[in-house]
């Protein structure tokens, strides 16, 4: 396999964020619009300052839990009304929690918008969570545990994490003790804690002015109430603490392949080394056109891929690298990683690898980000995350002053091999001697429980 190739020559295509008109109603609720009349549809998105980290530890998975069954009945409707209601509108609507945010999203026509939305308020103001809802979705969560733990990525996934993060809720996965715990009361009580107007931010994009949006959100979200008190938030722990190496190896018997997965803990999305690393990780690993890519593959032939990827959440993430490879190079895949870390912070990048670096992700930018749906992700990227208000305006920019020496200077900061924390999902019996020549190895088995090794 050649190259990875930038989606276009020198020649960067212009992107003039177009940005949003923002305002707010007397219960708090911002609302961003993005006008965009291409289509005859508004897409939308209502963000809540809730996620997963909010959500008490022996409650693990009750977001995703909130999140399936948001919209399975409200005070007035059942789940089949609901559902044939947006159907009968043309419209579509999700829910989904994540670390940081909870978010309820779809779209409708732009002649059904209003009373799609007022559908969505219902949603949002007055879920009830019934009780056998709550026990299907609960099933459902449980089966799909059931088979990630079939799954290497998942096993080295969640293992790297608890690694990266150790006490803090984003280190917390779901189990089937915690799923278990989990009732009707319990989503109450969260969506009755954090799903407030003021801790929300509205976006719609696509075929309404925002005239017509301010009109029908004070019509239809006008009414929501304000909480009297601020939604008390747990303290989390700090993550200021660097890491030692470690390896820790998940037994799988019999697996055909080692899946290795590596992390080093980073900033928070916010921080302003972001396009510095962005760039950096580019050119390690962002790609067929990587150095872990062409040094694992192309050269060694130890894998069909190596990639990286940055991680970030609100307060904090990692720099993550991954390759699935024969069990008898496990030891030399994890080698030739380490090298190649240690490669790009000891020595300049040669000046087309930084200029193709920096061409991809200024010509993939605008290509992503051309519909008022994407527009608006951005608009709550940069309100969520707590990024300057002319932030995306000047992405570009900075992305393209980004040099080499920034780059020299950034993975020999932040891509340390003596932080990295290394989680291999193999069979135990073909590698372990193997890992054990790079260090101590801690073992676990597929429930993430330690074993002797």
């Amino acid at each position: 396999m050649g190259k990875e190739k930038p989606p276009i020559s020198d020649q960067i295509i212009d992107f003039a964020y177009p940005g949003t008109d923002s305002f707010a109603l007397d219960n708090g609720l911002t609302v961003q619009v993005v006008h965009q009349p291409v289509l005859p549809k508004v897409f939308f998105r209502l963000g809540f300052r809730f996620g997963d980290k909010l959500v008490p530890r022996e409650l693990a998975g009750a977001g995703d839990l909130l999140a399936s069954t948001l919209k399975k009945g409200t005070a007035h409707r059942g789940y089949e009304e609901i559902v044939e209601g947006i159907e009968r509108l043309g419209g579509e609507l999700d829910a989904a929690s994540s670390p940081d945010f909870f978010f309820v999203a779809g779209e409708f026509l732009a002649h059904t918008l209003e009373e799609g939305l007022r559908l969505v308020r219902e949603v949002v103001e007055e879920p009830v969570f019934p009780e056998e809802e709550v026990a299907k979705e609960r099933q459902i969560q449980l089966a799909e545990l059931h088979n990630q733990k079939s799954s290497p990525a998942y096993l080295a996934s969640r293992r790297l994490y608890k690694m990266v993060f150790g006490t803090h809720p984003y280190a917390v996965f779901k189990d089937e003790s915690s799923l278990a715990r989990i009732q009707r009361t319990h989503l109450s009580g969260l969506h009755a804690q954090y799903f407030r107007p003021e801790d929300a931010v509205l976006m719609v994009g696509g075929d309404l002015a925002p005239k017509e949006a301010h009109g029908l959100a004070v019509q239809l979200f006008g009414a929501w109430k304000a909480s009297k008190q601020r939604a008390q938030r747990p303290t989390l722990p700090s993550l200021d603490s660097t890491q030692p190496r470690r390896i820790h190896l998940i037994h799988r018997p019999q697996a055909a392949q080692s899946t290795l997965y590596l992390g080093i803990r980073l900033f928070a999305r916010n921080h302003p080394d972001y396009e510095k690393m962005l760039v950096t990780n580019k050119i390690l690993g962002g790609g067929a056109s990587g150095r872990l890519f062409m040094n694992l593959r192309e050269e060694k032939g130890y894998t069909y891929g190596a990639y990286s990827q940055l991680q970030l959440h609100q307060e904090a993430g990692f720099w993550l690298a991954h390759a699935d490879v024969r069990p008898e190079v496990t030891a030399a895949a994890l080698e030739t990683f380490q090298e190649e870390i240690l490669r790009i912070g000891t020595e300049p990048v040669e000046t087309e690898e930084l200029r193709t670096a920096q061409r991809y992700l200024m010509g993939i930018f605008p290509l992503q980000n051309e519909t008022a749906s994407s527009v608006a992700r951005l608009a709550l990227e940069q309100i969520f995350y707590g990024l300057p208000e002319d932030y995306w305006r000047h992405y570009l920019e900075r992305i393209a002053q980004v040099s080499i020496e920034d780059v020299l200077q950034t993975a020999s900061r932040y891509l340390r091999t003596e932080h990295l924390q290394i989680a291999v999902v193999g069979d135990a019996d073909k590698i372990l001697a193997q890992l054990q020549a790079l260090g101590p190895v801690q073992v676990f088995d597929v429930n993430d429980h330690p074993i002797q090794a």
